[in-house]
């Protein structure tokens, strides 16, 4: 058991890669709050997406 999905506000393209490679999902944009509300946005489907936060 492992993770299928990362969540995060921003991340490198080679991080990404990396996850995609590993059959993880990668959700990049999510807001600065909680980490319970995060999940429960995107398990809701109603989690606010933004721009991939990292620059590099």
């Amino acid at each position: 058991m492992g993770a299928e999905v990362i969540i995060a506000g921003g991340m490198g393209q080679m991080a990404v890669g990396l996850f995609q490679q590993n059959g993880i999902q990668v959700v990049l944009g999510a807001p600065s709050m909680e980490p319970e509300a995060v999940v429960k946005g995107y398990l809701e489907d109603s989690l606010a997406i933004g721009d991939n936060l990292c620059d590099h």
